[in-house]
């Protein structure tokens, strides 16, 4: 379960006279097991804020989000660090790796950072980057050199290849055909029927309907 509770955001600008702007006030929602919660308003009501404010990027100006019994907002960093490795799962709408390191080592490392024996994390991240229709002959090659809808699969496969219990998505069809739009979508129903509680930004409408059982409109909040 993911409970959010009375969660304000804001930003001081430093830079700016420090004017304050407040993203959003007193949001309240859960998401259970088998759930898949949509994010929807328009631009600037701090969508993308919020999952960053879940995943622990943000710091919380106020208000709570549990991630089972864990409290974000009164977590230390090693502890988010923990978190993130073993249970939380973020998909953004950015690839971002170290040069060089090449496609097939991308994807295998959240199931190295948990233990995973290496022959079984490069089977799987081969089935996956297979079902992502990324080339065979681009897999030890840095997808830093990749398109934008190559990156963003590659992203993808990284973000799934570990069945996450808890799942943060930021647009994970954006740059993609509708094909591979399919194929994430799939990826995304198949964590929904293994229980895990996911929350997402869809933009594609499509999309949204096709995966989210139900929507968290952050301007009627």
């Amino acid at each position: 379960m993911i409970q959010i509770k009375n969660l304000n955001k804001s930003f001081l600008l430093y830079n700016q006279n420090d004017t304050n702007i407040n993203v959003f006030k007193n949001i309240n929602f859960r998401v259970n097991k088998g759930e898949v919660v949509a994010l929807t308003g328009n631009s600037g009501t701090g969508k993308s804020t919020l999952l960053k404010l879940i995943y622990g990027s943000y710091v919380i100006s106020k208000g709570d989000v549990l991630i089972s019994d864990i409290n974000i907002r009164k977590s230390s960093p090693r502890d988010i660090l923990k978190l993130r490795k073993n249970k939380l799962g973020y998909v953004s709408q950015f690839l971002r790796v170290v040069p060089r390191v090449p496609t097939i080592d991308v994807v295998i490392e959240p199931l190295l950072e948990i233990g995973c024996e290496k022959k079984i994390a490069l089977k799987k991240a081969q089935e996956i980057l297979e079902r992502l229709n990324i080339p065979k002959n681009l897999w030890n090659l840095s997808p830093l050199t990749f398109s934008g809808g190559e990156q963003q699969r590659v992203n993808i496969a990284r973000g799934f290849i570990h069945n996450y219990p808890y799942l943060l998505l930021d647009e994970p069809t954006a740059s993609l055909d509708q094909n591979n739009k399919n194929v994430v979508l799939d990826l995304i129903e198949k964590a929904k029927l293994n229980g895990s509680a996911i929350i997402g930004i869809f933009h594609d409408e499509t999309a949204r309907n096709k995966v989210a059982t139900r929507e968290v409109n952050l301007e009627n909040l």
